[in-house]
């Protein structure tokens, strides 16, 4: 029974077989696998026992595969008993039932089946079990109960009752579900995802059409399809016929770079080409496409064939043509027709098989891992890489009235003029024509020149009429005729036919070979013909007509980079290209500005750019670089694996990955050399398919006379042996067609040539040979002379691959341009305008092209043109207000109104203008000379003809001609002539034909009907004024478009002309010269006001005359006369001070910053309106040059004429400003500066790797949808550009011609954000670039300290959501960044703000003393010493000597800036800098912000980093500064004893020592000091120092006891333990032993010391003690405080030492004030000129020398207010003063003072009358005299008067009339005592006991004393002068008792003393005197001790108790 069946299965296989070859032309059966046909849908199959035994793994029937070999074999198992089967299936299937053929007559019959189904755990589950199973003729069938099972595994149990036999299976059938047929779902390519995925905007994708996911059925009513790049091959078939259509992306080796994915289908249905299966005539077709290779697999889906994932890659089918009769049988009722087909294929090498991509990065993926995502999410395609689509079009048996497309196509073949019959050659049209430019030279010595046909040669069929026999062979004809001049056969073709699938045609030189390189002769011309012969019949095919150049020869990098100025291919320069005048760039695809890099995607290979061109801009497939996972490709390459382009595929790279670059290892081409490196460009693995690589539309006219210039940079990649490289471009006119489609008609074609790689030659040309590899430049130019190639819809320049083979065909392009030049006349100024003056101007034309547009060269004829200028805008007003513009009558009418005049004003002055020519190019005179009889030799030698007027023949003007032919624009006509031009105003010259007939109406008329052709010779041009308006640092182009809501930065650059008046002659004033600034129109300015009676001109004029400074217009400046030094006389009028003033206050409609007349501005911030702008500048004139370096003679040349300004805009802007959210800013539209540090830049730099966040405030967003502003997406153009600076190293720059706003890129913004409405307000992130160099030049950022950099940042509108971008209009704000520097010094006075910039200077090295090599740059280095007001990074010098004062300034209502009540400014303080506080200031937020960024805040008054103190320096209210460190140079007297204090935390006795040389002032400021033994000592100078600690105590008695006078403190003894901590606030002593002064530096850094006891306690080490009065670590919140300093008293607990915590003056009143409680209120200073004491009694202050201050580093000694008083004192805010200029600055008292003076030494007492005072000597009340409190015994003279019994400094009495005065000197001491303020008594007096004399008391009355005086002076007087501070009811008393020398007492009363007798204690009489009368009484030689004294007084007896010394 087996041997039979396999017989049956042979012969029925034969049978198909034959059959099969029998009908070749078509096939009968299905090819595809249907999803119904589940046996075909088997992927694999085994067979086990029930013990796990494979039984089904052996050959033939023991193989498994048998059950689903229809019917071929039958298994056997190779075991007894029960098996189970395992099958799994290619895709997923449904089924209702399962069938077996079994072999029952020898094998065992199954008794139960067991269905099972993975359970998705790994396992499986029963889905039924079958048993009692009913066994039908060998026949079994399960239907399950469920209805269907659906699965893509099955195993399948088979149990039997017995173990005798195996079990044995015919065949297994399933029963598929009818619905089963799946269809291929469409969805978006990967591209889109990646884009939302990376937050990207359409700015960053290239030519991207990220708008455009899907494209709507072009042919049918099917569902949107992938947008895809779409590659369209055409076909013309003989129907009845078949055609294979193989894909361009294979290579010679049938390999596929397509490895995922292939769709067939029909593109008309989206469906497939199944028929109706009906047998036709005896034909029966299944689908009219079918693979060619009968064993690929190949899957039906309802919509398409599909081969991979499922099945076989299907590079090609085989297409059947059905006949009409045909088609009408297998296709009824259709609703296309029979005349064309197309069949499309849809391609792919991406995994992403899903509805929504996600990447699988670098985890490498199968194809069966595609097929399974391909099977589980539903059959989703994946992103494509192309669409391939063929056209493909019956040839016979068309039907009658045909389509419009056959009868103009290919159906020509049949009129005559395509054909001929026999020797009939009178056909001379061709079905295709081609007419293409070539390089002359052949670069390459590989590759042969080559055309192509469209198609391959097998495709142009040959109609025929009825049934098609068979015998069109396809087979074509060429021929070639080629010339120059009179020699023929330069060149041949390789081939004279072609055939098959071939479409290329080759020609070389003849005779040259192959394998090498040729020329021929430049204009060459050659014909190539391509001919069919058909059945008698020559059939014209196509014809190549080829034009060979030597202007467009490939040029390497190294040739390019060598052309030089003037140089024969200077044309080919880039920079020729880019600046040429009369070019103008058209359109670029450059794959540089608007790619993003790889760092902002973030996703594939890192070379790649990862998105397609737009998708009509590229028939090629596209490779995005994408990682292992989500691509397959073929990956032969060396190195790791990764995935590459491939056959027919591009990608947009930015380095070298064609398959030679890498397995060849070639050079890399050189950078910076010819071509701009930029950032990406284009691969392409090419086919021989000539493929659309890019498109490039543009839209201006191709007028005649128009010219094209192309350039391109291409460079092979090929290996040695493969085929060159090549493109053709091609220049197409577009027309848009009434149905929507666009037709394309080729206006110019130009070929490459072949490149070869330049690793591969050896030619000697430069840029060729081994190590090089060098892109070739490729240059053509098109000169139209066709007048209807203007009237197409726009243009598109199309680069298609013009490749030998993909054996090969590895290239990249870059780089391509389109430049044009119209025949217009190129219109420039000779010399700059002045307002109101005539201008010298030229014209020039192009000769060529004016010949193209006119004709007639060569004739020798006389031609002429007319022409005239008209200002544009009067033009366009007329116009507008004539309310028609269509109108002819009107447009003439507004030519005659705003037409202007020309000519010199004497030989010509005309206002239509004709000038004439020779049409002999060589018949014109040169530029310089004249033919013309007559002409002036005296006055006008040879070679100085420039002018018309000087050119005159018969009356009338002619042209010079200049150049002489060769390159492009060396032969022009020229002429030089004059005209009323006023500057910055849009001028049309408009030229026509001339006509000596026409009059001047008629000529005007003629001009009016041009207006409106797009063809119209016209040239817009503007003139420049001398003084150059500049926006942004760039010269303003009038031209421009502007966008409203933009700002800009206005300035004006004065030219000074020289001597010879030539533009270039001219030197540029940057600065120095001021302008006025008025906001309207010229006329308005220039027109008298008739309210006024004058105008704004002449009042400005009129006003600078007397006040050329000012910069507002108040009754300061107002209305006055003056007689100016030349004797004229200006008056300024009240009417110009009325008509000024209404300008200057009025602010316009806006309310903006700007009023409409801005006074005395350099430069001026301009927000530019919705109407435009309209601007006058008018210089201010000034007598003497700002430079010296301009002569007077110079600078009275300069224009001082107004210039005027019109600027245009064309749509709104957004607008965004810095700042803050939360400030209210002048107006909205101010823009506040930004303040930063050198460091700070270098720190938000790359290198820096760090950013800078700008706070940006009031965003305003005027695009629909658009809900945010961001940084323009466009790659590279996330820039920020210096438009202007002070820094005179870009002078250069801002001065050149070619400055443009974009020429300075200085940053990158990384990210900007900003949207309406949001509180937070937007931000900005810029990195500057400090290192790349940038622009021309070699341009790099430098910035340098106190200068300031104005920068202008763009923005764009965005949609958050959506990713949309709106770039109508970008916005611009302008940002002025001052660089403060690091080091600055106080430059101001006591009354000088600190936050005005110029109070400040940069700190020079010297200053700083820095040391030589430092690497500081000096201020002569750093070209200024400008500061600005210091940030928190900066150093500040206060000098020696300095004043300067704090106060907190604050904001009131978010904006204007007042003093705080806490702190307001002072009266008589100077003014801020203008605006400052709205300056927005760069700090680092450090861990409280973001790490990598540097962020703004508001401007912060009061900040540094470090401030030094230089002696004597002084700052009023320091706890105000927020800073880091405080540093300062204390000096002290050398060799005596000192009291000091000290301002600073942290000092320690250690501190103190110096350098040897005594001085540490010259160590180099903020640096730390340590004691370094090589450089300190602490013995030379030896420091002394003493504390006042818990043991010192005030010696008031020699002996012992409370005597009433104290002469000095005992100290702690000297020492120098380092670790002693010296409180702030407290004092010290110290002593040196240098000479003159010793400085220190403090604080000192050091952490231990040698010479130390204890530890050292750094707390608070470098700050103020007083900082704790202000906390400001909130800046929007001041929190004030006192600060106490807790002190040690004396051993009796009595006195303490206080410093003076201060950097100024301590107000002692005031410090007495606060601490009253428990301090008494005097105090004692020693001073180097001797003590001071003072004493605070409530509101009366009385001091000895009338000083209430203590100055810094000062201590006082002060008496507490008795037993438990606290000795912590405090300090706050009110209590300190500057002192004046000279040191200390006396206050006048209210009391008598007496100075006491001896050797340049002195004290003072001082005697006040206080009604709440005592007589007596009162603690609080009354000051004692203390001496030598430093314990110097300097021997200064001491004055005193008697209080009580006590000798005081300072004595308050309440009634006493008679006081005593004495004196403490040395023996032989002359003193000198001067008397003040007696004016305070009532006719004071001094009484002199000695002589019994009264002498009056006056003001400055001096008294000389030798030796010691006590008891001997007495001031007397009646009371005190003031009657309100007498007090009648108390009781003057006139005794006094005291001892002031030991052993002494004194006895004094106002009468006379009787006997005086004195007591010990005890009661003893002691000693008695009788003073007899006297008004003295001294007692001598008694002891020390408590006495009591009796006194009688004229019969009464007073006591006393004394203390005698």
């Amino acid at each position: 029974m087996r041997n039979k069946t396999m017989i049956r299965k042979f012969w029925v296989a034969l049978a198909v077989l034959c059959m099969s070859q029998v009908a070749r032309a078509q096939v009968s059966e299905n090819r595809y696998i249907n999803f119904t046909d589940t046996k075909r849908l088997i992927q694999s199959a085994a067979a086990h026992a029930a013990d796990g035994t494979d039984v089904g793994s052996g050959s033939g029937n023991n193989n498994i595969s048998a059950i689903y070999d229809n019917n071929k074999y039958w298994w056997v198992s190779s075991k007894n008993g029960d098996v189970y089967i395992d099958l799994s299936f290619v895709v997923e299937l449904e089924f209702s039932e399962i069938m077996f053929s079994e072999d029952g007559d020898r094998f065992e019959q199954v008794s139960a089946i067991e269905v099972q189904i993975p359970d998705g755990r790994g396992g499986w589950a029963t889905a039924e079990r079958f048993s009692s199973l009913a066994h039908r003729d060998g026949r079994l069938t399960l239907a399950f109960s469920k209805g269907s099972v659906s699965t893509s595994a099955l195993r399948i149990y088979l149990h039997t009752d017995s173990n005798d036999e195996p079990i044995a299976i015919d065949e297994i059938e399933f029963v598929a579900k009818s619905s089963l047929i799946p269809t291929i779902r469409h969805k978006a390519s990967k591209w889109y995802a990646i884009k939302d995925s990376f937050g990207l905007s359409s700015g960053v994708l290239g030519t991207f059409r990220d708008d455009q996911p899907m494209f709507e059925p072009a042919m049918s009513s099917a569902e949107p399809i992938q947008a895809a790049h779409t590659y369209i091959d055409t076909i013309y078939m003989h129907k009845g016929s078949t055609t294979n259509l193989v894909l361009p992306t294979i290579n010679k080796n049938n390999s596929s770079s397509v490895q995922t994915y292939q769709r067939w289908y029909s593109y008309r249905t989206d469906g497939t080409f199944e028929t109706n299966h009906q047998d036709h005539g005896g034909t029966s077709v299944y689908d009219l496409l079918t693979p060619v290779n009968s064993s690929d697999a190949v899957y039906r889906f309802d919509n398409g064939y599909v081969g991979r994932p499922l099945g076989s890659i299907v590079n090609s089918m085989t297409f059947y043509y059905p006949t009409n009769d045909q088609f009408e049988a297998w296709f009824p009722n259709s609703n296309v027709d029979n005349n064309w087909f197309v069949v499309a294929c849809d391609v792919s090498g991406y995994t992403d098989f899903m509805p929504e991509f996600v990447s699988n990065g670098s985890a490498e993926m199968s194809i069966d891992d595609c097929r399974k995502r391909f099977e589980e999410n539903g059959y989703y395609e994946p992103t494509l890489a192309v669409r391939v689509i063929y056209y493909i079009v019956g040839v016979d048996d068309r039907p009658e009235n045909d389509s419009y497309s056959w009868n103009n196509g290919h159906g020509r073949l049949l009129d005559d003029k395509y054909n001929s019959n026999g020797d009939d050659n009178s056909a001379d049209k061709y079905l295709e024509e081609y007419d293409i430019t070539f390089p002359n030279k052949h670069v390459s010595d590989h590759t042969d020149e080559l055309v192509a046909l469209s198609k391959d040669a097998v495709n142009y069929a040959i109609p025929v009429e009825g049934t098609y026999d068979g015998t069109d062979t396809g087979a074509l004809d060429i021929d070639i005729d080629s010339r120059q001049g009179a020699t023929t056969g330069l060149l041949e073709l390789v081939s004279t036919a072609i055939s098959g699938n071939n479409r290329v045609i080759k020609f070389r030189r003849k005779g040259a070979g192959a394998n090498s390189t040729w020329e021929v002769p430049d204009g060459t011309t050659a014909t190539i013909k391509v001919t069919k012969k058909f059945k008698g019949v020559t059939y014209n095919i196509a014809r190549f007509n080829l034009t060979f150049s030597a202007s467009s020869v490939p040029l390497t990098q190294h040739q390019v980079a060598a052309i030089g100025a003037g140089d024969s291919l200077e044309f080919r320069s880039p920079d020729w290209m880019n600046n040429a005048n009369n070019l103008t760039k058209l359109t670029e695809l450059t794959f540089d500005e608007g790619y993003a890099s790889h760092d902002q995607v973030g996703y594939g290979q890192d070379d790649y750019f990862h998105f397609p061109m737009a998708w009509e801009y590229c028939s090629y497939a596209f490779f995005d670089g994408s990682p292992l996972g989500d691509y397959i490709g073929l990956g032969k390459y060396n190195g790791p694996k990764r995935w590459y382009p491939e056959f027919d595929h591009y990608s947009i790279v930015n380095d070298y990955i064609g398959y030679g670059d890498v397995m060849d290892n070639f050079p890399k081409p050189p950078t910076g050399l010819g071509k701009d490196d930029g950032k990406y460009f284009v691969y392409v693995d090419a086919s021989d398919r000539p493929g659309i690589l890019a498109r490039l539309p543009f839209e201006e006219k191709l007028c005649a006379g128009s010219e094209l210039f192309v350039t391109a940079w291409m460079k092979s990649g090929g290996q040695a042996g493969s085929d060159d490289a090549a493109i053709l471009f091609t220049v197409m006119g577009v027309k848009e067609e009434a149905d929507g489609s666009k037709s394309y008609t080729p206006l110019y074609r130009h070929s490459s040539g072949q490149i070869r790689t330049t690793y591969h030659l050896a030619t000697g040309v430069p840029g060729t040979g081994a190590d090089t590899n060098d892109w070739y430049q490729i240059y053509f130019s098109f000169l139209n002379d066709d007048p209807n190639a203007s009237q197409f819809d726009s243009y598109i320049l199309q680069l298609e691959n013009n490749c030998a083979s993909t054996t090969g065909g590895d290239y990249y392009f870059d780089e391509i341009k389109v430049y044009i030049a119209q025949p217009n006349a190129r219109v420039s100024q000779k010399e700059y305008t002045c307002t109101n003056t005539r201008t010298r101007m030229n014209i020039e034309l192009d000769w060529e092209r004016l010949m193209s547009r006119l004709g007639g060269e060569g004739t020798g004829d006389e031609e002429g043109i007319s022409f005239c200028f008209i200002d544009e805008t009067k033009y366009n007003n007329y116009l507008a207000s004539a309310g028609s513009g269509d109108d002819l009558a009107d447009k003439t009418a507004a030519i005659d109104s705003s037409i202007v005049l020309i000519g010199d004003g004497q030989v010509i002055n005309t206002r239509l203008m004709s000038m004439f020519f020779n049409t002999t190019f060589e018949k014109n005179d040169s530029i310089g000379y004249s033919s013309f009889a007559g002409h002036d030799s005296d006055t006008i030698p040879q070679g100085q003809y420039f002018f018309a007027y000087q050119h005159m023949k018969d009356g009338k003007p002619y042209f010079y001609r200049s150049g002489s032919g060769g390159g492009h624009g060396n032969r022009n006509l020229t002429v030089d002539f004059y005209s009323v031009l006023s500057p910055n105003r849009p001028y049309l010259m408009l030229i026509v034909p001339a006509d000596p007939n026409l009059g001047e109406r008629e000529l005007m008329e003629f001009f009016a009907a041009q207006m409106d052709d797009d063809c119209r010779i016209v040239t817009r041009f503007y003139v420049t004024s001398e003084a150059m308006l500049k926006v942004n640092g760039e010269v303003v182009d009038p031209d421009e478009d502007f966008c409203a809501g933009q700002i800009y930065n206005f300035t004006v650059q004065v030219r000074v002309p020289n001597a010879d008046g030539e533009n270039e002659g001219y030197l540029v004033i940057d600065d120095g010269v001021y302008f006025d600034w008025f906001f309207g129109t010229e006329e308005e300015f220039a027109t008298d006001d008739p309210d006024y009676d004058t105008n704004l001109d002449v009042a400005l004029t009129n006003f600078r005359s007397l006040y050329p400074d000012a910069t507002v217009i108040d009754a300061t400046t107002g209305p006055a006369e003056k007689v100016l030094d030349d004797g004229t006389l200006v008056r300024f009028t009240q009417d110009e001070y009325d008509l000024i003033s209404k300008y200057a206050n009025d602010r316009g409609q806006t309310g903006g910053v700007n009023s409409r007349l801005v006074l005395h501005r350099e430069d001026l911030d301009i927000a530019l309106l919705s109407g435009g702008l309209q601007l006058v500048v008018k210089p201010i004139q000034t007598v003497v040059p700002p430079d010296s370096s301009i002569s007077d003679s110079l600078w009275s040349l300069v224009c001082w004429e107004y210039i005027p300004l019109l600027l245009k805009v064309s749509s709104d802007a957004p607008s965004l400003h810095a700042g803050f959210e939360e400030v209210k800013y002048p107006a909205d539209d101010f823009n506040p500066a930004l303040r930063i540090g050198l460091g700070q830049i270098r720190e938000a730099s790359a290198e820096g790797g760090r950013s800078l966040r700008v706070s940006l405030r009031n965003p305003k967003i005027v695009s629909d949808g658009a809900t945010a502003l961001g940084e323009i997406s466009e790659e590279g153009n996330n820039r920020i550009y210096m438009v202007d600076s002070d820094d005179p190293q870009y002078k250069d720059y801002f001065t050149s011609a070619d400055f443009d706003q974009f020429s300075l890129p200085i940053g990158t913004i990384d990210k900007l954000w900003a949207a309406e409405n949001n509180a937070e307000g937007g931000y900005m992130d810029i990195k500057f670039d400090l290192q790349e160099q940038q622009g021309a030049g070699g341009f790099s950022f430098n910035p340098r300290e106190g200068y300031t950099y104005t920068f202008v940042a763009w923005f764009e509108e965005k949609n958050e959501e959506t990713g949309e971008v709106y770039t109508t209009c970008y916005g611009s704000f302008p940002v002025d960044m001052k660089v403060v520097p690091e080091n600055l010094v106080w430059n101001g006075g006591a009354n000088d703000n600190w936050n005005n910039d110029s109070n400040w200077r940069r700190a020079d090295s010297d200053e700083l003393h820095k040391p030589e090599g430092s690497g500081y740059l000096t201020n002569e280095e750093n070209q200024t010493g400008n500061g600005f007001v210091p940030m928190l990074f900066s150093n500040v010098v206060m000098p020696q000597g300095s004043r300067a004062q704090l106060y907190m300034a604050g904001y009131a209502d978010g904006g204007a800036w007042t003093g705080t009540s806490y702190s307001p400014r002072p009266e008589g303080m100077g003014d801020p800098t203008k605006d400052i506080q709205y300056d927005l200031m760069v700090y680092d937020p450090g861990a409280d912000g973001q790490g990598d960024k540097l962020t703004t805040e508001r401007f912060r008054v009061n900040i540094c980093r470090d401030i030094h103190f230089e002696p004597g320096a002084q700052l009023l209210h320091a706890e105000q500064l927020i800073y880091n460190r405080a540093w300062m140079d204390v000096a002290v007297p050398s060799r005596q004893w000192t009291l000091m204090a000290t301002p600073l935390c942290g000092v320690v006795a250690g501190d103190w020592y110096a350098n040897a040389d005594g001085s540490q002032a010259d160590e180099e400021y903020f640096k730390d000091i340590t004691f370094d033994s090589g450089k300190h000592s602490r013995l030379d100078p030896a420091v002394y120092q003493r504390s006042w600690t818990g043991q010192a105590t005030i010696v008031e008695n020699v002996g012992g006891g409370n005597t009433p006078v104290a002469f000095g403190p005992l100290w702690s003894s000297v020492y120098n333990d380092a670790h002693v901590p010296y409180t702030a606030g407290g004092g010290f002593s110290m002593k040196t032993s240098g000479s003159g002064q010793t400085v220190f530096r403090m604080p000192k850094a050091d952490l231990s010391y040698d010479v130390s006891t204890g530890t050292i306690d750094r707390s608070g080490h470098g700050r103020l003690f007083v900082s704790g009065l202000l906390d400001r670590s909130n800046p929007k919140e001041l929190r004030p405080a006192s600060v106490e300093a807790a002190l040690t008293p004396s051993a009796d607990g009595r006195y303490m030492m206080v410093g003076n915590p201060f950097m100024c003056g301590l107000d002692i009143r005031k410090f007495m004030k606060a601490n009253a409680t428990n301090l008494d209120g005097n105090y004692w200073i020693e001073t180097e000129d001797g003590p001071v004491v003072g004493s605070a009694h409530g509101d009366n202050w009385l001091s000895t020398d009338g000083n209430p201050l203590v100055g810094p580093y000062g201590a006082i000694f002060v008496k507490l207010n008795g037993e438990g008083a606290a000795t912590s004192v405090s300090f706050d805010k009110d209590m300190q003063m500057l002192e004046g200029a000279g040191g200390r600055s006396a206050a006048r008292l209210a009391a008598l003072t007496v100075t006491a003076t001896a050797d340049g030494r002195r004290s003072g007492a001082v005697l006040a009358y206080d009604g709440n005072a005592a007589d007596g000597f009162c603690d609080g009340e009354d000051a004692q005299l203390m001496a030598d409190l430093a314990g110097n015994a300097t021997g200064v003279p001491l004055v005193y008067t008697v209080a009580g019994t006590t000798a005081a400094s300072v004595n308050r009495v309440v009634a006493a009339r008679r006081i005593p005065m004495g004196v403490f000197a040395g023996d032989g001491t002359t003193t000198t005592l001067t008397f003040a303020g007696t004016g305070e008594l009532l006719n004071p007096r001094l009484y002199d006991a000695e002589t019994s004399t009264e002498t009056p008391l006056t003001d400055g009355y001096e008294l000389t004393l030798t030796g010691p005086s006590h008891g001997r002076f007495f001031i007397v007087c009646d009371g005190p002068a003031a009657l309100a501070i007498a007090s009648p009811g108390v009781e003057a008393s006139d005794l006094s008792a005291y001892s002031v020398a030991p052993g002494e007492l004194i006895v004094t009363a106002s009468r006379p003393l009787g006997l005086v007798s004195v007591y010990s204690a005890s009661g003893a009489l002691v000693k008695s005197v009788d003073a007899g009368g006297s008004d003295v009484c001294r007692i001598t030689g008694l002891g020390s001790g408590v006495v009591v004294a009796r006194v009688g007084l004229g019969g009464a007896v007073e006591t006393r108790k004394v203390a005698v010394r």
